[in-house]
Formats: structure tokens, sequence, C-alpha cells
């Protein structure tokens, strides 16, 4: 079941990066209906990957270095 989980995480991350933020939250949100964590998961050493897992650490990073969603945000302090 890990080459099924690896396939599907690594349509997500695509998906995710090809479409904007909004519609990347979707993309989890069907992954994960569709291939829940306890169905299978990738094992990266020691710790254990879900698909919808690997597809928020995508969208996450797609946020953290598009310029125009982080050119608004203003560090206080």
């Amino acid at each position: 079941m890990e080459g099924v989980a690896l396939l599907v995480a690594a349509v997500g991350c695509l998906l995710v990066l090809y479409v904007r933020p909004v519609y990347g939250l979707a993309v989890y949100t069907a992954s994960s209906m569709w291939f829940p964590y306890y169905v299978g998961t990738v094992s990266v050493g020691s710790i254990d990957f879900s698909a919808g897992r690997i597809i928020i650490i995508a969208s996450s990073l797609k946020s953290l270095f598009t310029a125009d969603l982080t050119g608004g945000l203003r560090l206080y302090g």
C-alpha cells in the first residue's frame, strides 16, 4: 500500500503546486476523504507520513516561498 500512498501524495503535491492556495486546501480535503490515514502511509526513516500530511507540507512550503502571499506579512517585535 506504500506505493499507492506515494502515488496519491505525488499527484496531490503536483496539484497543490499548480493551483491557488484555496484550491490546494480542497485538494488536501479530497485526498484525506478519498485516501484516509489508516489506509496507507509512506515510511521515511522511522517516521510514517500519510498522503494528506505530505500534501499539507507541500502546500505550506508553497505558501512560505511564494512572494505574493508573504509580501503582506509583517513581523512585530
